[in-house]
């Protein structure tokens, strides 16, 4: 294996600005309409403040989509020129890497950002598997900090249940109460995160279609088990 074996690709920034310049226009303009607003204005006006904020704006949105396009390529097990090459003459991989440079420019959270990259690479290794990956990498968009938390929550067993109902020490997934016991800082979020894991088919109610009633329990899908293991495993860049 030679030296440069196994590194994650280096994207420069000419060659990330480059390639992605209009990619990651479209996600300002469509993720982020508020700083397309802000782009607007600064042709209009010369605010020295309003400029600096809209210059740092976009090295901050290259910087993500860079290092997502890097472990992209790593994954798919090209160089960098090699991965912008094997996606020119593919619209459905063209597509992917844009939806996915849309995501992470919207999140400050890396091992997001990472997995993002890497579904993409995935699909750009294999083309079977570009619509799979698709809906993984829009999933992976609807969720934050708070959602990635509460999914390490669901994975565990939950706690042993304190009710000495047959019925609750047979039910899988954890409740409210029980995410709260063990998380009691998720109290003001625990609602919308549990809401939006379910919309994006990564979590779902156990308690339907089984028996004895009682409140909702929570657990992953395969789906969002299989979100979670690529969030987890996030290789450190050579």
């Amino acid at each position: 294996m030679s030296s440069d074996e196994g590194k994650t690709p280096k994207f420069s920034a000419e060659m990330a600005v480059h390639a992605t310049t209009t990619l990651v226009a479209g996600a300002v303009g469509i993720g982020h309409p508020e700083a397309g607003l802000l782009l607007a204005m600064a042709k209009d006006f010369t605010d020295p403040v309003l400029e600096g904020f809209v210059e740092k704006l976009k090295i901050q949105y290259e910087e993500r989509a860079r290092t997502a396009l890097a472990f992209a390529a790593n994954e798919a097990g090209l160089t960098a020129s090699g991965f912008m090459l094997s996606i020119d003459s593919d619209h459905r991989k063209m597509t992917l890497t844009a939806q996915t440079i849309q995501a992470a420019t919207q999140t400050p959270l890396e091992q997001k950002i990472i997995a993002l990259g890497r579904s993409l690479g995935r699909g750009v290794r294999d083309e079977t598997l570009v619509d799979a990956e698709m809906l993984r990498i829009r999933g992976l968009a609807g969720i934050e900090t708070w959602e990635v938390q509460l999914m390490e929550v669901l994975s565990a067993g939950p706690p042993v249940p304190q009710s000495s109902r047959i019925e609750d020490q047979r039910l899988p997934g954890w409740t409210r109460s029980d995410i709260l016991s063990v998380r009691s800082g998720f109290a003001a979020a625990v609602d919308a995160s549990v809401a939006r894991l379910t919309r994006e088919g990564m979590a779902r109610d156990a308690s339907i279609g089984g028996f004895g009633g009682g409140e909702p329990r929570w657990i992953l899908t395969e789906f969002g088990q299989e979100c979670l293991c690529l969030l987890r495993t996030v290789p450190s860049p050579a």
